[in-house]
């Protein structure tokens, strides 16, 4: 497991050292995925074997949501991951405030924003799915329309509860690269349900840009309803990105 052994929600971010430690979800709103959001690199030693596990253990849920968010922290390590962002890692270390972590790591799973283990840790993964959380149907439609590489996300939701939010995110169902050099340096890595931008949904116009690196007929959007304050995701609702 790879450790960011730095305080939170700093400006200028120092990198610690390395240790070893779909059925996707429906669109209908009565239904309440259980979302697992994968913090993951590919310049990580530690993190294939959690790409494959939980990209296993949503394969056979079909009320498992993989997320995998890519950071960019570990990119000095010889090799680049070209699906990183820096708003990726951002959000990881607003999850290990709230947590009151010492430390954000990779590979990180935080399911349904309450609960955070090891990614690869299979009996915590197993226990945090079948616990219970709180539930709230507010989306009933989602449209994702792309025009080239700009996709417009319309929601149409009640209105939502104090301290709510939509969060709009833009997946890519599967991605493989052949990693040449760093810590995988010689493995062919797959993922799954990577996401490749965010954005938080405009309260009053239910409405969310989304810019795609490049035009696909794949891509997916995820939309996340979570409480601003204590990160809780009460649903998520996914759809086809339409032409």
């Amino acid at each position: 497991m790879k450790i960011l052994m730095t305080p939170f929600l700093i400006a200028l971010v120092s990198i610690g050292s390395c240790q070893q430690h779909e059925n996707m979800a429906t669109t209908n709103s009565s239904q309440k995925p259980v979302v697992i959001e994968l913090f993951t690199s590919e310049g990580c030693s530690s993190c294939p074997l959690a790409d494959k596990l939980l990209a296993d253990i949503s394969n056979n849920n079909p009320n498992i949501l993989l997320l995998s968010f890519h950071v960019d922290y570990w990119n000095r390590l010889g090799w680049v991951d070209s699906f990183s962002n820096a708003q990726f890692t951002k959000r990881q270390y607003v999850y290990g405030s709230q947590m009151q972590l010492q430390s954000v790591y990779t590979p990180q799973a935080v399911v349904n924003g309450q609960r955070e283990t090891v990614g690869s840790n299979r009996n915590n993964i197993n226990s945090f799915i079948n616990a219970k959380y709180q539930a709230i149907s507010i989306i009933s439609n989602v449209k994702a329309i792309s025009n080239n590489k700009e996709i417009t996300v319309t929601i149409a939701a009640n209105e939502l509860p104090k301290n709510y939010e939509l969060v709009a995110l833009l997946v890519q169902p599967h991605a493989a690269t052949k990693v040449i050099s760093g810590e995988n340096g010689g493995s062919y890595l797959q993922h799954k349900n990577v996401v490749r931008d965010m954005a938080i949904v405009a309260s009053k116009s239910n409405i969310a840009i989304l810019v795609a690196p490049f035009v696909s007929n794949d891509w997916k959007v995820v939309v996340l309803v979570q409480n601003k304050e204590d990160l809780h995701i009460v649903n998520a609702s996914l759809v086809n990105v339409n032409r």
